[in-house]
């Protein structure tokens, strides 16, 4: 599933940098938006390529696109007549002080008017420039830059400026087609296309120079989830631990995952926390448990084991904790499960059925005055927060457990239902057309259970046997307070389920493998300068708080979605406490304004229909909690990062909405950078605020790249629910300032004489013997464009200044090739090795006409020192015939294909070398469709699917079943 990730931290980054021209490239201060851009490049770097460190690495990430897009639309570039980008831009080695204009230049003259359209007000040939933007601030007043008074400096411009009023009036932002914001409005479309193509210029150095699996993992882009365990060794858990060992050996052998993860906490200590993506060393991790630990065999240490798992797991990912007893530090408890729903951690808790021995606990805890201790009632909490299960497991559960473990680990899904409800059930549920397997798991006691299809099958959930007996049914869990089953290709349509409790309650969880899903978030429309936009909240949302609800719909065009009827706000129960209008069709991304948000929790709900008419619902993961008080991240991240041995501190903003009350001011970080939150307690009013500030100290033996994951939050201490927690990363920066390459040297002469032609060059390959060395920050990666067949590496650990050694081997195919090699900082040495062009590659392969029962085809070939033979030409894997063309240049017609049909062609050349079966070279591909042979028809058989106050939903038949056409619906009215 993609994940918008970088695009939130982009957002959020708004709040922390609004006001500094050198992020928004305003003021001409694009010399100080260019060394911005320098300096955290190498934070971005290390964060990827020493840490692995994402989340973080995301939102510097974020950052920095922001700068780069934002050059284009507040610079003078476009203006200036340029139509490619500027492409050092955020690349270190690169400045652009030769280009700039001079603070005496002039650079623009007045508008007609200082508001609205103006256009040749750019003096042309003149150094680059970029907009003043003056407005009234309280908190941004002392990073504003001032407009000279020469009257030939540019403005912003726009409504929010008040500068536009000055010499020379008017103004050069492209932010926006609305010509009362950006004066160049109709320059918005070149600007943002060279944003785009800077962005993806910008993401492609960096994919050039980390590790081409680290790279994707940069964007969440995960092979199955991550298999996360924390888990209790204090010595009551020797037995379990042994069980856990046997679990985590049965999951990893049947599961496929990328990431694995072991946190250890007791009491009263707390870790090591190992990370890997090598299953055998997991499993050695594992298998090294050992019990220990334990004061009296009270509660442990289980929210700083949890909150280490989480700060290495990736998004997405489920963690699973085992444990035989309470949480003493309850003072993590809101920051872990803050951490758990921003990242969309689902966290199940396994506890040794060990109830009886927790209630004495806590019973004999009772009068310690033990403010902190956790219950599990938190546990559960914990559970319904994170979309994950609180589960009671025996030793005879091991492999029920296991399965269910397991087929979390396996599968990504989306949730189509979730209720927990303390009276019998009797509801529909649909399951819809894009859903390939469903997964029904009921937790808790109950005395019956059907679910049945929409052919009226039912399916007896009581019945192991027979559902394990049923084809295209599977039984993952089935013991006296947990069942899962899954369905493997299940009827689209409405089903329902009727249970009876045994227990005073139960809860029902429906999740599915499917191309359809939904991402939310709660965001402020902030229209105030200097740049309106909006920004995700931090933490949770206020209560009785009007917010926009950004939804982001994944894979509504795969799944055909033909309408969004409601974003609903529903309760543990399924009783529906808020709707929003969805006002728009289906699209990827839209800002949707809320009501009054409910005053206790609650899942976001989207139903709609398909085009199929089949309905669809999904759940969101986590479940929002409003709240009255909030979190803000102030500090930057120059402010977030030090070196070792140094200090730093960050501010944050802490706010009340509720009654009055003292917060506690709790901080943490999984490195214990953070030392101190100063004040830790403060009295706060309703509609006051705070700044609080947190205190950091690096050790001397920290090591370049760290990433400490930290989390501010405050409670109030009257209302016990009224927390909330923010989120930022500590990055260590290197001890050196290292702007030096990396050398790289060639030792030997890589040789393809002969075999420098398509398909001949099979027959060679060419090695390259290469030396790196990096004396500054030392070399932490050596990497080929395109990747080799092989790569040996001798002499490289992490950080060395010590010679490298490596042998790289490619085809003779690939007679071009350059070798890389990055040091701690990013900076990028490189040799290249260039045989020259290989000849006979065919290029440009591509459909040139396309017609009613016909198509043209057109190609180039690379010139050869063996001719072409011939040419194979493939259509649909089944058609074949030869092409004789022996240009540089050639055409093809493919004639008699049936009209509105898609088609696929391969093209093959063959070279004559004299010998009697002649040389097969790489083939090239290309596609395409015929066109319809007359003009579309009337639909027919048009009917109302859904129809509401404000909306319906049609559908119909088309005229002619072999094409396709786009269709306009036009409304009338009858009153």
């Amino acid at each position: 599933m993609d994940k918008p990730s970088v695009q939130l931290t982009c957002l959020m980054n708004m709040l922390i940098h609004r006001y500094d021209p050198a992020i928004h490239s305003d003021g001409e201060q694009l010399d100080a938006v260019q060394q911005k851009l320098v300096d955290r490049f190498p934070k971005i770097m290390a964060s990827i390529n020493i840490d692995e460190a994402y989340p973080a690495a995301r939102s510097l990430l974020g950052t920095s696109l922001h700068s780069i897009q934002k050059f284009y639309a507040h610079s003078t570039w476009v203006e200036q007549g340029n139509t490619d980008i500027l492409e050092g831009l955020g690349i270190p080695g690169n400045s652009f002080d030769d280009i700039l204009a001079e603070p005496t230049d002039d650079v623009c003259t007045s508008c007609p008017s200082s508001q609205g359209y103006c256009s040749g007000n750019v003096i042309f040939g003149t150094g680059l420039s970029s907009g003043y933007y003056t407005y009234p601030s309280d908190l941004g007043g002392s990073q504003l830059v001032p407009k000279p008074t020469t009257g030939g400096k540019c403005s912003h411009g726009g409504s929010l400026d008040v500068s536009a009023a000055e010499e020379a009036k008017g103004g050069i932002n492209k932010d926006t087609t609305l010509p009362c914001f950006s004066p160049h409005h109709d320059l918005h479309a070149t600007a943002a296309e060279l944003a785009v193509t800077a962005t993806d210029y910008y993401l492609k150095h960096i994919e050039e120079i980390v590790d081409k699996t680290k790279y994707r993992l940069l964007f969440d882009l995960y092979q199955g989830t991550a298999l996360s365990v924390s888990i209790d060794t204090t010595g009551s858990m020797t037995d379990d631990i042994e069980a856990v060992k046997l679990q985590v050996a049965k999951i990893v052998e049947t599961t496929e995952t990328e990431v694995y993860v072991l946190s250890q906490f007791n009491d009263p200590g707390c870790g090591p926390v190992h990370r890997t993506s090598d299953p055998d060393e997991f499993l050695e991790a594992v298998n090294g448990l050992h019990p220990s630990g334990g004061l009296g065999d009270g509660p442990e240490l289980f929210w700083c084991g949890l909150q280490n798992a989480l700060s290495v797991t990736p998004d997405y990912g489920d963690v699973f904790c085992f444990t035989d007893n309470l949480g003493k530090d309850g003072e993590l408890m809101d920051g872990a499960i803050s951490l758990a729903q921003r990242q969309n951690n689902k966290v199940t808790v396994i506890l040794s059925d060990m109830l009886a021995k927790i209630q004495e606990k806590q019973q004999a805890s009772e009068g310690e005055g033990r403010l902190l201790l956790t219950d599990i009632d938190d546990y559960q909490r914990l559970a319904d927060a994170t979309g994950g299960l609180l589960i009671s497991a025996e030793k005879f559960d091991i492999d029920e457990i296991a399965n269910i473990i397991g087929s979390s680990v396996q599968n990504a899904t989306v949730t189509t239902l979730k209720v927990e409800t303390s009276e019998d059930l009797s509801m529909k549920v649909p399951i819809d057309d894009s859903i390939f397997d469903c997964e029904l798991r009921i937790s808790g006691r109950i005395s019956t259970a059907f679910f049945t299809d929409p052919l009226g099958t039912a399916y007896d959930l009581m019945d192991r046997a027979v559902l394990e007996g049923t084809s295209g049914v599977k039984v993952i869990t089935h013991t006296e307070t947990l069942k899962a089953v899954q369905w493997l290709s299940p009827s689209a349509g409405l089903w329902i389920l009727n249970s009876t409790l045994a227990d005073p309650s139960h809860s029902i969880t429906l999740q599915a493998t499917s191309t359809l899903d939904f991402l939310n978030n709660f965001a402020i429309l902030d229209p105030s300068p200097p740049h309106p936009h909006y920004r995700p909240i931090e933490g949770q949302p206020l209560m009785n708080t009007f917010y926009y609800l950004e939804i982001t719909l994944v894979g509504h065009l795969e799944s055909d979605v033909a309408v969004v009827s409601a974003i609903q706000f529903v309760d543990k129960a399924g009783v529906v406490l808020g709707e929003v209008e969805y006002p728009f069709n289906a699209k990827d991304q839209a800002y949707i304004r809320t009501d009054p948000l409910p005053d206790q929790p609650f899942y976001v709900r989207v139903v709609g229909y398909l085009g199929s008419g089949n309905k669809w619902m999904r759940y969101s993961g986590v479940e929002v909690w409003p709240v009255e008080t909030g979190v803000d991240l102030f500090a930057t991240s120059e402010e977030l990062s030090a070196h070792p041995g140094e200090s730093a501190s960050a501010r944050f903003l802490v706010y009340n909405n509720g009654i009055e009350s003292f917060f506690t001011i709790t901080g943490t970080d999984d490195l214990y950078f953070l030392t101190t939150m100063v004040p830790d307690r403060v009295f706060l009013g309703n509609n006051m605020s705070v700044e609080v500030e947190a205190l950091f100290s690096v050790p001397l033996d920290a090591t370049h790249g760290q990433v400490s994951t930290a989390i501010i939050t405050a409670r109030s201490e009257i209302q016990s629910q009224n927390v909330n927690s923010a989120i930022a990363h500590f990055i260590v920066l290197s001890p050196v300032v290292d702007l030096s390459l990396p050398t790289c040297t060639v030792t030997n002469t890589p040789d393809c004489s002969g075999y420098l032609t398509n398909g001949v060059c099979l027959g060679l390959n060419w090695t390259a013997n290469v030396i790196f060395t990096d004396l500054d920050s030392g070399l932490y990666s050596v990497q080929s464009e395109p990747e080799p067949l092989s790569l040996t590496v001798t002499g490289l650990t992490p950080g060395t200044t010590s010679e490298v050694m490596a042998d790289f081997v490619h085809s003779c195919c690939s007679p071009q090739a350059i070798l890389r090699g990055v040091d701690g900082m990013g900076n990028v040495g490189e040799c290249n090795v260039d045989m020259g062009t290989l000849g006979g590659v065919i290029g440009n392969f591509h459909v040139e006409t396309e017609a009613a029962t016909y198509m043209v085809l057109k190609w180039n070939i690379t010139p050869s020192d063996i001719p072409v033979d011939h040419y194979d030409l493939t259509t649909d894997s089944t058609t074949i015939h030869q092409s004789l063309c022996k240009e540089l240049e050639c055409i093809e017609l493919v004639n008699y294909l049936e009209q509105c049909s898609f088609h696929k062609f391969v093209l093959t050349p063959y070279f004559d070398d004299g010998s009697v079966d002649k040389v097969t070279g790489d083939p090239a591909f290309t596609q395409g469709s015929t066109l319809d042979g007359g003009d579309p028809q009337t639909p027919t058989n048009g009917i109302s699917v859904e129809a509401t106050e404000t909306t319906i939903t049609v559908s119909w038949e088309p005229p002619n079943l072999i094409c396709s056409y786009t269709y306009e619906a036009s409304p009338m009215c009858w009153l």
